[in-house]
């Protein structure tokens, strides 16, 4: 299993959880501000006011997106606001260990869609996020928490768990993230495409 391993402490830096996508879209010279996820019927007003086509196909300019920050890489792109809001709404559901895990995602794999955002959103068990990086049992215990999804009581084993992390850390799979300044990493999985 190939699954990359990052080590990022959640709470050394101060993110809070956010489950929306904030961002003002534009169509000609009119902009409107969206609060995402939302539902059709505000979708269809926000689209009537920036006179764009009532319909799923409408591409709108992103002015700006205001949150999360990590998707600022979206700015001046032509996005289809229902992706936008189905990202939106797969983002709802997310812890914000997993919120973290798309950012980090997003940025290890050069993500520069929306399209691309919502097959991350698939794909999460591919990055492993470790909070916990005081010792090499942590962060062999979250490996496999997150590459089998789950670890039955009678299977946990400190000692199995950090001889896992050692041998992550010498293969070289993991590497401390840095937020906002993440150097390249060479074992990525390959991403399925859902959407």
């Amino acid at each position: 299993n190939t699954n990359p391993l990052f080590l990022f402490s959640l709470k050394k830096k101060g993110l809070k959880s956010m489950s929306i996508i904030k961002a003002r879209l534009e169509n000609g010279n009119t902009n409107v501000y969206f609060e995402l996820p939302c539902n059709e019927e505000t979708l269809q007003i926000g689209l009537v006011q920036l006179n764009a086509p009532v319909d799923d196909a409408a591409m709108l300019t992103v002015d700006s997106i205001i949150e999360p920050a990590e998707f600022k890489f979206l700015d001046g792109q032509k996005v289809n606001l229902d992706e936008l809001n189905y990202l939106a709404k797969r983002m709802d559901s997310f812890t914000p260990t997993e919120q973290c895990q798309l950012f980090v995602a997003s940025d290890k794999t050069n993500a520069t869609t929306v399209k691309e955002l919502i097959n991350l959103t698939f794909n999460l068990h591919h990055f492993t996020l470790v909070q916990d990086v005081s010792n090499v049992a942590n962060i062999g215990r979250m490996y496999v928490l997150n590459t089998r999804g789950g670890i039955p009581v009678s299977e946990e084993n400190p000692e199995e768990f950090a001889e896992i992390g050692r041998n992550l850390i010498k293969q070289g799979k993991t590497e401390p993230v840095i937020f906002y300044k993440i150097s390249h990493f060479k074992h990525l999985k390959q991403i399925k495409g859902y959407y």
